[in-house]
């Protein structure tokens, strides 16, 4: 893609190389270099494919009057790449503290899909990860959802405080794992061979384990589509939990997601009680009766969304 730079006494490629904000950087001084870039009637023509136009103007922008304008195509993280790039420090900085700080400030899913390709500036990487589980169907019901790769999805699948149904998780999942396996070509999985159901979980393999079966009810579980794909004992291991939910798990034993106890209180938050919930019942007796009488009231709110048998764990009285 070609840049054409007006040569003139405020946007002097000169200028912008001594210019406080930039003159550090070493990409600007080989981007206007005879070899990176020729000079035809006044103007620098420089070509790096990897720069929109509009991107690299609006950077222009912020370095001489400290505003920016973006289009509905690009974003503030397209410009803080672009100046990562091009090494300018200072102005990265800036950016990056105001996405950290503003959270309307970020575009979805294309901010997110962009960082799952720069997942090396890793605090706004982690960042996007815990607004995507925040409102997940941004994600998920995007089109974009179905060409996340693996590394990605299974970053959202970790997040504790994922807010979406582990039902609807599952769901999800299946569709990401269909559209990914390319052998499968028939959406109507009853007209399916043995085959397909064994490709469909060897594309699911590493993202199963983060699945939180047991955090279904039980009847959800049982009628669960494509339970045939999971391994044996991983369904032993989750019917044993619902018979007996102390029972130590033999596989990988995650919390309850926070959605598990949606609430309105400002005593106490859902990832409180996920934690809270994990406590042996000698020691969560203690807990509550040192919060007070708020916060059970507010646990008998969030404890609706739970399965009769983990209420009587959860509750001091017991």
């Amino acid at each position: 893609m070609n840049y054409v730079l007006t040569q003139n006494s405020s946007k002097d490629p000169s200028n912008l190389v001594k210019n406080t904000s930039v003159h550090d950087s070493n990409y600007f001084k080989k981007a206007f270099s005879e070899q990176w870039a020729r000079k035809e009637e006044g103007f620098f023509i420089s070509n790096q494919p990897n720069i929109s136009p509009t991107v690299f103007e609006a950077l222009i922008n912020l370095i001489y009057s400290e505003t920016i304008s973006i289009g509905s195509n690009e974003s503030l993280v397209d410009v803080l790449i672009v100046s990562d790039e091009l090494e300018l420090l200072e102005i990265y900085q800036q950016l990056e503290k105001h996405l950290l700080e503003n959270e309307s400030a970020w575009k979805f899913p294309k901010d997110f899909i962009t960082l799952c390709q720069h997942e090396l500036l890793t605090d706004l990487y982690q960042f996007a990860i815990k607004l995507v589980c925040r409102n997940p169907k941004l994600i998920v019901d995007s089109k974009e959802f179905i060409n996340l790769e693996e590394q990605h999805l299974i970053q959202i699948l970790k997040c504790d405080e994922l807010m979406l149904e582990e039902i609807e998780i599952w769901e999800y999942l299946i569709e990401w794992g269909i559209e990914n396996t390319d052998s499968i070509s028939n959406d109507d999985f009853t007209e399916w061979t043995p085959m397909d159901f064994s490709e469909l979980e060897r594309t699911l393999h590493n993202c199963i384990p983060y699945i939180r079966f047991s955090q279904m009810p039980p009847e959800v579980f049982n009628e669960l589509e494509f339970k045939s794909i999971l391994p044996k004992d991983l369904v032993d291991d989750v019917l044993k939990y619902f018979s007996d939910p102390n029972s130590k798990p033999l596989l990988k034993n995650l919390p309850l997601r926070a959605s598990a106890y949606l609430l309105d209180s400002k005593i106490i938050n859902a990832k409180d009680v996920a934690q809270l919930s994990g406590v042996k019942t000698k020691d969560r007796a203690l807990v509550f009766k040192i919060c007070g009488s708020g916060v059970i009231q507010d646990l008998a709110k969030a404890s609706k969304n739970l399965t009769k048998r983990k209420l009587l764990i959860m509750n001091p009285l017991t």
